[in-house]
């Protein structure tokens, strides 16, 4: 009889702290807790792999995705230090440089992945990023079209094709960057935005008010968006719609519509 009371206890008080342990795991998934799963699982790798490089590799691509620059950093040079031939690792490292605003470091690293790899279509597209942020836009363009010969569906590559073909006043190989995009990925509104203000330099300002009302429709709240669509209706000489963005403009972005009601008072008095 004794050991059934003591067995109903223990079961009762296991039954208590499950509850308990689920409650607090729950609230932490509620938390936000479950975007540190991926983490948890690649730490996990690595106490059960301590000499796999892949391992902290993935390490350094979960801390990336939390903004852990420097747990990404320690975690990608642990990396390439148990397999210095590993060029993920080494692009890894230019990466973290990178968002440390380390630009020559990230060069160098991401310059290292291509030597190890030359067909690796990522590690052009990070020497591409560096060289950018280097304001060498020469040298990042050649990167990147490389990076795009590798891997013309790489989509991400044809947005920086188009800044630095902006950067360098080819603005129509720029507007071309941005189309090569939006086929790869059309709900981009701020690729819509940029082919928008590429058009609003190449004086076509039909197709900058399309690019602008597209933005506008996947991202109602994008407030660059509704005043370049403002400044082309304004330069196709329709008034009254540039007024309707002003008033649009002046409930949500102040500071936008300002610029906006300047244009249409300097136009006015010509």
């Amino acid at each position: 009889m004794r050991c059934r009371r003591a067995m109903r206890r223990v079961l009762a008080w296991g039954a208590a702290v499950c509850v308990v342990v689920g409650v607090l795991v729950g609230a932490w998934l509620i938390r936000g807790g479950w975007r540190e799963l991926p983490l948890m699982r690649a730490k996990a790798c690595v106490w059960l792999h301590p000499q796999s490089a892949e391992a902290y590799a993935d390490l350094g691509r979960e801390c990336a995705e939390l903004g852990r620059v420097n747990e990404a950093l320690a975690a990608y040079q642990m990396s390439a230090r148990l397999e210095p031939e590993y060029a993920r690792a080494h692009l890894g490292i230019g990466w973290a440089y990178g968002r440390l605003e380390m630009h020559d470091r990230e060069l160098a690293t991401c310059k290292e992945a291509v030597r190890l790899d030359p067909d690796y279509a990522l590690a052009h597209w990070g020497v591409g990023l560096a060289y950018g942020q280097l304001e060498r836009y020469e040298e990042a363009l050649a990167a990147f079209q490389t990076a795009v010969r590798l891997d013309p569906d790489m989509a991400g590559v044809y947005g920086n094709l188009g800044i630095v073909y902006d950067e360098l006043g080819r603005h129509e190989e720029a507007a071309r960057a941005y189309v090569e995009l939006l086929l790869r990925q059309p709900h981009d509104h701020r690729a819509h935005r940029r082919l928008g203000e590429i058009y609003m330099e190449l004086g076509r300002f039909g197709k900058a008010v399309a690019a602008f009302n597209e933005a506008l429709r996947l991202a109602p709240y994008d407030a660059e968006a509704r005043y370049g669509l403002g400044r082309a209706y304004l330069q196709r000489g329709d008034r009254a719609a540039a007024q309707k963005q002003y008033e649009r403009l002046r409930e949500m972005y102040p500071h936008l519509a300002e610029k906006l009601q300047e244009m249409l008072e300097a136009q006015q008095s010509e």
